[in-house]
């Protein structure tokens, strides 16, 4: 049998050890075998769609294996393929070669100055960008991860006290955990945060107790974070065009995999990538993000397209309503379903959670319900979806 050029791992975080999955990581690409790791925690229907848009040579279930003898490959050499957060079943899968993933932890290597007595408390999925981007950083470095398989303050207290490990990755909604916790942060080099908008009451906190904190900005294209606290990596420069943020960077990816017409459109003429967010290049290394270009919303690092939420509720819910994101202290933003006037007695928040749960993964399900007296509209009669948000009054909220 030819050795597989892509290992794809379900990981399902509520029986299975995350030690024992970066263990399996390890070795795969000790040989040379890009790596894929899939959350099989969520509906089978989409965990089969993820299979499918990934196409690896092996699917690892426990301990069981899977070939897949028909899989396609384009690229000559894969170390990653990461899904992107997408809601529905959808997914894109971004293609990132070794050479990518190594530019990508050299230019963070420079700016944090690491090595491998360096050690990382690993806090976030493997199955996206950034927890693969820890495991990456700690292989090519030879340092030492803590990982865990659910998040848990006092557990990293304990790690912090035992083990003295000074590097850290985490959303906002974690790091506000760690301290509202006062788990001690200050033996740390970096503590990074990103995926969302950070709370500046949050960082005001951390930089009162003198904490490394440094907020990041990236995407599962870019190999994770390009940018701390506004400034690109030395691999990395900016420029805005037309209000939007490219980049030129050699931790980009190489494809999305088996859609060259997908690739192609998110790179301009001259071999910039677009992407989507909206911003300000104040020169070649210094950028400011404001927003996205489309609707879509980030929560928790969960990046979640409201209108493909809209599409799903409407086949159960007949009111009118608008999905959307308001801003929230803990997840950055908060998935919201907005009603004029009120809320229909048969759309409370847990009831459309549970309609909702049959079509997604428990992560892509709205956190609040909220009425605004008239929904905004344009002339033509469609409703402005972040107008309308903006203006709304929160009426139930998921705890």
């Amino acid at each position: 049998m030819n050795t597989p050029h892509l290992r794809a791992f379900l990981y399902d975080p509520s029986h299975q050890e995350l030690v024992g999955l970066i263990g399996k990581i390890y070795e795969s690409w000790s040989s040379g075998i890009g790596v894929s790791v899939i959350d099989s925690s969520a509906p089978k229907h989409l965990v089969d769609a993820a299979i499918i848009a990934i196409d690896p040579d092996e699917v690892v279930s426990n301990n069981e294996t899977y070939t897949r003898p028909l899989a396609i490959f384009e690229e000559p050499q894969i170390s990653v393929v990461s899904l992107t957060s997408g809601t529905t079943s959808v997914p894109k899968a971004v293609v990132h070669t070794p050479q990518s993933m190594k530019n990508s932890v050299e230019a963070i290597t420079q700016v944090l100055k690491l090595d491998s007595n360096d050690s990382w408390i690993l806090c976030l999925s493997p199955a996206y960008i950034a927890g693969m981007a820890v495991l990456a950083r700690a292989f090519l470095l030879q340092q030492n991860v803590h990982a865990f398989d659910k998040f848990d303050t006092e557990s990293i207290a304990k790690i912090i006290e035992d083990k003295k490990p000074n590097l850290i990755s985490v959303v906002p909604a974690q790091l506000k955990m760690l301290l509202d916790d006062n788990v001690d942060l200050s033996g740390f080099k970096a503590i990074l945060v990103g995926g969302a908008g950070t709370d500046p009451e949050l960082l005001d906190r951390c930089e009162e107790m003198n904490y490394n904190v440094f907020r990041t900005y990236g995407m599962t294209e870019t190999f994770g974070g390009i940018c701390h606290d506004g400034i690109t990596f030395p691999n990395t420069t900016a420029r805005e065009v037309d209000g939007e943020i490219q980049l030129n960077t050699s931790s980009i990816f190489s494809s999305y995999r088996h859609d060259f017409n997908l690739t192609k459109s998110k790179f301009t003429e001259d071999g910039w990538f677009k992407t989507g967010d909206l911003g300000t290049a104040h020169n070649d290394y210094q950028i400011s993000i404001s927003g996205r270009s489309d609707d879509t919303i980030i929560s928790g690092g969960i990046k979640i397209n409201p209108a493909e939420i809209e599409n799903i509720l409407r086949k159960y819910i007949n009111t009118p309503f608008v999905a959307g994101g308001k801003d929230h202290e803990k997840w950055g933003q908060a998935l919201s379903i907005v009603f004029e006037n009120d809320i229909p007695k048969d759309a409370t928040l847990q009831t459309i959670r549970t309609l909702l749960s049959n079509d997604l993964d428990n992560k892509y399900l709205p956190l609040q319900t909220a009425t605004v007296d008239t929904f905004q509209k344009t002339a033509s009669g469609k409703i402005k979806r972040n107008e309308t948000l903006q203006k709304s009054k929160v009426v139930e909220e998921h705890k």
